[in-house]
């Protein structure tokens, strides 16, 4: 992917999103914004699902709720961040709960960005642009590369 692909004028590249949320409305939402914005989705119902999912299609970028039964986000972000092969996925946090506290915490660890609920699907759009950016600086930087789903 080059620069110009991810500006806001010219094509941009098809991405690969994750969507980790346990409500099936919202994902549904989400997805929905995110297919209308000419992306694939995958999407699980909780953040073991999730984890899977991300280690297993290494996604271009992964949409995460923080509340969820079970793990939550923020357990999924520490376990992702702490593995090679999924610390490089742009993380981005889409969720109703609003606390300092919360925010800190998942941009502290490793979050892109922190969206809240309820959401605008432009502000979903900008992150999710946001997030393509690092990507190109990724794929562009001498000496570094993402891991393809292919590699493992």
């Amino acid at each position: 992917m080059n620069p110009e692909s991810a500006s806001p004028s010219a094509p941009r590249r098809r991405l690969n999103i994750l969507v980790i949320d346990d409500e099936p409305a919202m994902r549904d939402l989400i997805q929905l914004a995110l297919d209308y914005d000419g992306h694939r989705t995958l999407v699980a119902g909780s953040g073991e699902d999730g984890q899977a999912i991300a280690r297993r299609m290494q996604p271009d970028i992964i949409i995460c709720d923080v509340n969820m039964p079970g793990i939550s986000g923020h357990e999924v972000l520490q376990a992702l961040q702490a593995e090679a092969e999924t610390r490089h996925i742009p993380f981005i946090f889409l969720t109703g709960c609003r606390e300092a506290e919360s925010i800190r915490l998942g941009m502290a660890g490793g979050a892109s960005e922190y969206l809240t609920k309820p959401f605008r699907p432009e502000e979903l759009t900008e992150a999710v642009t946001a997030c393509a950016r690092k990507l190109v600086w990724l794929d562009e930087a001498p000496g570094t590369s993402r891991p393809s789903a292919d590699s493992g």
